[in-house]
């Protein structure tokens, strides 16, 4: 969801309000303003990516937990940790 920048060109969105995007296994809100997006993804159980990403990322692990696969090797994270994916570094995620 695209937002717009209010009179202090702060943009800003109530993600509880914000209606879910269904992606498959997977399901979303999203806040787009500034050239910038933040996403809240939820993914469903048994959730596993076949196709590999080289994006950035910021992510934080609200509940659960993520795996991430890397060329050589993968991670598993719990609740509570957070990360940061530089460009370049191929990945895909899973919820086991």
């Amino acid at each position: 969801m695209s937002a717009r920048p209010g009179e202090d060109g702060i943009a800003s969105i109530d993600l509880n309000a914000a209606p879910w995007v269904d992606r498959g296994q997977a399901r979303l809100k999203e806040l787009s303003a500034h050239g910038k997006r933040l996403r809240l993804v939820e993914f469903l159980p048994g959730f596993s990516d076949p196709d590999w990403c080289a994006k950035g990322h910021v992510v934080y692990v609200l509940e659960g937990v993520i795996e991430s696969e890397y060329a050589d090797h993968v991670t598993t994270r719990p609740a509570g940790e957070a990360y940061v994916l530089p460009p370049g570094v191929k990945h895909r995620s899973r919820n086991p």
